[in-house]
């Protein structure tokens, strides 16, 4: 982008926040210097007193942050002060007699007055002081400078988000619609070169929010925040190994002004969204904190038809169409309090909160061929409550030790999602509108999350150009569903009664401890390598209220990953890379909980599933021209052993059901091209 500037017309009285802070530090030296008080508006009671304005005499506006300066016959000052705003200035003389006043600003010439003070006079007013620029004419000048939008760094593309003015009045959702590689559905659903298999991180934290529901974070986390977006297509040992796809990091704004803020808005006949957010900085503390209202409607219409062939004949047909209309009123807040205790030390406390409502309310048609007869029926899935509930808090210590780039980090972090609940009920009518059967389904669900993680930073050259990282890490889940299921009989719909094959209490605990060590290497004429091994050990365990069995796994995982990049000419980069991943099942995949509100496809858990692995290496080529023109084209290959997928299985009656297993290895090759 390019911007001009005609100095022709350069008039000093232009605020320069430069030239005025430069002013007003001479100001308080000069002052400290000679003692004084400093007078602005309001007068200071004295015995003679001097008052005027100060004003540029091209331009005959005031100007202030000008000193003014009393010297007596003697040259020596007497009396001293500076304009407010408006240009006005008050001065206090001791005692009668001849003096000079001087007035002196950057970018002026010095302007001098002679006054007299007799006993007749108290109070003078002195007329318009005008200065006059010194500034020279130059010929116009031409500065031209690039925001780039996309950048290449190690394994990584950055989004600069600030940089684009488009982002403004969205979500985060809409953010990384723009960020290279992914794609981002109507709903906030984010995926990676076609795999949804992600870790997002929030300033490179996990929130409970992302792990509850990323889409439904995304959607509450207002663009304006948004500084800029990591798509970490090859994660370094540093990074947790979960995540088979890769790593999203979201890089939040810093506000460094003494006190600033923002309200921001928007309505249409589908959303409502409201963003105040404001930020305080003074020498040693730096608060920051946003909240976002959010409510959204999402109305949408699906048919579907299903058949089964036997015998290469048409055994089985279902013709079912559905209509969903529901809001979904949601927010969230974020406070992040920082303390720098000197150059070397930062202190950091962070607390975040969110709420919302998410129902799935239906109302679907259901047609049944099956042995030449024909069962029509409707069903109204009411959503009788789907809140979300949930507070975090995290508390860090960065220490800068004496070598360069020798650092010491630790925090710690607690997350509770404390009400997670999920209540539907279900009536089944014949084209009558008799009653046929009825399902109720209460879920309710709380997620507790402690994180404990410290890293080194050790430099292994006097220039800190090669360091040796490495750190620990550990993660205690505990999840709780308690989840009830009524259903009717087909001889008396009317009364339900509790399913004991669909009620119980699963109690779900992960703990995974992890520790890892990398090295990197900056050569020259742009070579950069970077290469590590983590260690991860998952510790699942399972207990149930009732009937089924309790189970116990772990797990044991070298992650190993190196990048090699030479870049040439300062535009061009040329990148090879190799990582490790793995993903463990979420708590929907191995909660048994039978999800029956769509009554012929129904959805469950599998506490029987372990985690995927996944190899990728991937070649990459980068071009950053001056124009500010992007372009990245990569080439990658990766495998999964142990792949969780979908299996669907319908029954007798034409019942699916879908859960997840582990079923074999699958191979995906692909080149992604970007340019901004």
């Amino acid at each position: 982008m390019k911007s001009e500037q005609d100095s022709q017309c350069v008039k000093p009285t232009h605020n320069r926040p430069l030239i005025k802070l430069s002013a007003l530090l001479c100001v308080c030296i000069l002052m400290l210097i000679g003692g004084q008080s400093a007078l602005s508006q309001n007068r200071t009671v004295g015995q003679y007193t001097l008052t005027g304005v100060i004003l540029d005499s091209v331009a005959r506006e005031p100007v202030e942050f000008v000193t003014l300066s009393v010297l007596d016959s003697a040259r020596k000052a007497v009396a001293m002060t500076y304009t407010n705003t408006k240009g006005e200035f008050v001065l206090t003389l001791p005692k009668t007699g001849s003096y000079v006043v001087q007035a002196s600003f950057v970018g002026y010439g010095l302007k001098t007055s002679s006054v007299v003070v007799t006993n007749n006079t108290a109070d003078i007013q002195l007329p318009p002081i005008y200065l006059a620029p010194t500034t020279q004419q130059l010929a116009t000048v031409t500065v031209i400078g690039t925001k780039q939008l996309v950048e290449q760094k190690p394994g990584m593309l950055v989004y600069h988000a600030e940089n684009d003015v488009t982002n403004l009045g969205g979500t985060a959702a809409d953010v990384l619609r723009k960020a290279p590689i992914l794609s981002v559905d109507a709903n906030g659903n984010v995926s990676m070169r076609g795999n949804s298999n992600l870790k997002i991180l929030i300033n490179g934290r996990y929130s409970g929010q992302m792990a509850r529901n990323a889409a439904d974070a995304l959607n509450m986390i207002p663009s304006d925040i948004i500084q800029s977006v990591e798509v970490i297509t090859s994660p370094s040992s540093r990074y947790d190994a979960e995540g088979a796809t890769g790593v999203i990091n979201i890089i939040t704004k810093k506000n460094l002004n003494q006190f600033s803020g923002a309200l921001e808005g928007g309505i249409s006949n589908l959303e409502r969204v409201f963003n105040p957010r404001i930020g305080w900085s003074t020498g040693k503390w730096t608060v920051n904190a946003y909240t976002h209202l959010h409510r959204y409607r999402v109305k949408t219409e699906t048919s579907l038809t299903r058949q089964s062939i036997l015998d290469g004949a048409n055994a089985y047909q279902l013709d079912q169409q559905s209509a969903f209309n529901n809001v979904n009123p949601h927010g969230s807040g974020d406070v992040v309090v920082n303390y720098e205790a000197d150059s070397t030390q930062l202190f950091s406390f962070a607390v975040a909160g969110w709420f919302g409502n998410w129902p799935v309310s239906s109302s679907q048609y259901y047609r049944i061929r099956q042995a030449g007869q024909q069962q029509e029926y409707r069903q109204q899935t009411h959503t009788l409550d789907a809140p979300t509930e949930g507070l975090e808090a995290s508390l860090s210590y960065t220490k800068r030790l004496r070598k360069p780039e020798q650092s010491f980090f630790i925090i710690g972090q607690y997350s509770n999602n404390f009400r997670d609940d999920f209540n539907y009920l279900a009536r089944q009518v014949d084209m009558e509108n008799n009653l046929l059967y009825q399902e109720q389904n209460n879920n309710h669900q709380q997620t507790r999350e402690w994180t404990l993680q410290t890293d080194y930073t050790h430099p292994l050259s006097k220039t800190g150009k090669h360091v040796l990282e490495m750190g620990l890490k550990t993660i205690l889940r505990d999840v709780t569903s308690d989840y009830t299921t009524l259903v009717s009989s087909s001889q008396n719909p009317e009364n339900v009664g509790i399913n004991p094959n669909r009620t119980n209490v699963f109690d779900y605990t992960q703990q995974v401890v992890a520790g890892y060590a990398q090295a990197k290497w900056t050569g020259n004429k742009g070579w950069f390598a970077q290469a590590g091994m983590r260690l991860e050990g998952t510790f699942l365990d399972g207990q149930f209220q009732a009937r089924l069995s309790p189970f116990t796994n772990q797990f044991i995982n070298w992650v190993p990953s190196a990048t090699f990049i030479k870049k040439w000419q300062d535009i061009h980069s040329l990148t090879l890379s190799y990582t490790q991943r793995i993903s463990r099942p979420s708590i929907i995949d191995l909660n048994p909980n039978i999800d029956a509100r769509d009554a012929k496809s129904r959805t469950t858990g599998n506490p029987d599933l372990r985690p995927e692995a996944l190899h990728q290496i991937e070649l990459s080529y980068s071009l950053s021209a001056p124009s500010g023109l992007f372009l990245n084209a990569t080439v990658f290959g990766r495998q999964t052993n142990n792949s969780i997928e979908e299996v669907i299985q319908v029954d007798a009656s034409g019942i699916s059901t879908a859960t997840k297993q582990n079923l074999a290895a699958n191979k995906q090759y692909g080149l992604n091209l970007s340019t901004s």
